[in-house]
């Protein structure tokens, strides 16, 4: 009697309830699961899931005071590059014109603000692309009619000069903000790593590039963007 008593409780403990949609022995938990490569993978998502919910704000700030900082320092270039091209070279202190082109720039730069689609920026991401390739090619050009020699350039620089390099070294990875939003919208997320090595394997190869080579034919006189000190005659 006691062993058909302990085994009715012992299949009784292991049927199923027909109310539960469970199998037996398996423990259902009520929080959600975060599934990866879903659309909550942002940084500010991540930083709750990780730590606490107060670093999703921290992180937003931020991702929003970096990235609004780099677009303007990038508006800035636009329009100096612009105002090298249009005007002589006894205009190009007038911050004036400076001014104006910052100013012109609103519009179109705030209309290709406004798409929010990574594939439809495919477009202007090749044209960049173009233009980018041609300015590192550019840079190797103008910059060895004017290099000295390797041996005259110094290697180092003070440690003030240090600060400056890691300024500009972190200015120019500032791209990682748009890291997450590329990975969620692949097709299969799973490759993102190959494409991140990939993409930053030619990133640093431009960054080198042009870092190395416009220091060498610029010298300390070199100012930025790198075009400006090209040659006004070309």
């Amino acid at each position: 009697m006691e062993l058909n008593s302990s085994y009715g409780n012992h299949t009784t403990a292991e049927s199923p309830d027909p109310s539960t949609k469970h199998p037996p022995h398996i423990a259902t938990d009520s929080k959600p699961k975060y599934v990866l490569h879903s659309e909550k993978d942002t940084y500010d998502f991540t930083a709750q899931r990780c730590i606490e919910k107060p670093t999703k704000y921290t992180v937003d700030l931020v991702i929003c005071l970096d990235l609004f900082g780099a677009c303007c320092v990038y508006q800035i270039i636009i329009a100096k590059t612009i105002q090298q091209v249009v005007h002589t070279d006894a205009e190009l202190e007038d911050l004036s014109y400076l001014r104006l082109y910052v100013l012109s720039l609103l519009v179109p730069i705030l209309l290709l603000c406004m798409i929010r689609t990574l594939k439809y920026l495919a477009p202007f991401t090749l044209i960049a692309d173009v233009f980018i390739v041609t300015c590192v090619v550019a840079t190797i050009v103008y910059s060895q009619q004017t290099a000295p020699k390797i041996s005259e350039v110094p290697a180092w620089k003070d440690v003030i000069g240090f600060f400056e390099f890691c300024g500009i070294v972190t200015f120019s990875m500032e791209g990682v903000g748009v890291s997450l939003p590329i990975e969620n919208n692949m097709k299969n997320p799973k490759q993102f790593p190959m494409v991140l090595f990939a993409g930053m394997t030619v990133v640093v190869s431009f960054l080198i590039l042009v870092g190395f080579f416009g220091y060498w034919g610029f010298g300390e006189k070199s100012i930025s963007p790198v075009t400006l000190n090209f040659p006004s005659e070309m």
